[in-house]
């Protein structure tokens, strides 16, 4: 079934003009890193999520997401980063080595997403999320949505919503 989605994959990129390529090639890896980074130890429903929340910050606008997740002190894989670009090559190729399973699952996640413009958002428009027990001063003001593994997602309150507990 593996190589079955791997070939269906292929052949989807390969519709997609080689210009996009140039132009997105090393967004998309650093999408799949942020994607690994954040959430590879909680699988692929994590992964997506995060992925979810960079198209939630993002406004539906595919060509900001790299200025989503490399805004200072937004995704703690790319906090106190001096030399971007050769930290971000560092990333990518020890990722690619060692994290091959989950490198995999968050270029196709990236690469889907690209493709229909969005995935299906599985964190009720999330905007933010954190990792771990202790909740952090920011996400006082805002509405849990889901919570996926460890993976706290939230968003801005809506007067008169629920909120998720």
């Amino acid at each position: 079934m593996k190589k079955k989605s791997n070939v269906i994959l292929i052949f989807l990129i390969a519709l997609l003009p080689l210009k996009a390529f140039a132009e997105s090639w090393t967004a998309n890896e650093v999408l799949s890193a942020t994607l690994v980074l954040e959430a590879g130890n909680q699988g692929r429903e994590a992964m997506h999520g995060v992925m979810n929340v960079i198209e939630n910050r993002g406004c539906l606008r595919p060509d900001d997401y790299l200025g989503v997740v490399l805004r200072r002190r937004q995704f703690t894989v790319w906090n106190g980063v001096n030399d971007q670009r050769q930290r971000i090559d560092d990333i990518v190729l020890r990722l690619r080595r060692s994290e091959k399973p989950q490198w995999d699952i968050a270029e196709e996640l990236v690469c889907l997403s690209l493709l229909e413009e969005r995935l299906f958002d599985i964190t009720n428009r999330s905007t933010h999320f954190y990792s771990g027990k202790k909740e952090p001063w920011w996400a006082k003001a805002m509405m849990k949505t889901i919570k996926i593994g460890t993976l706290q997602f939230l968003r801005a309150k809506i007067k008169g919503e629920q909120t998720y507990e």
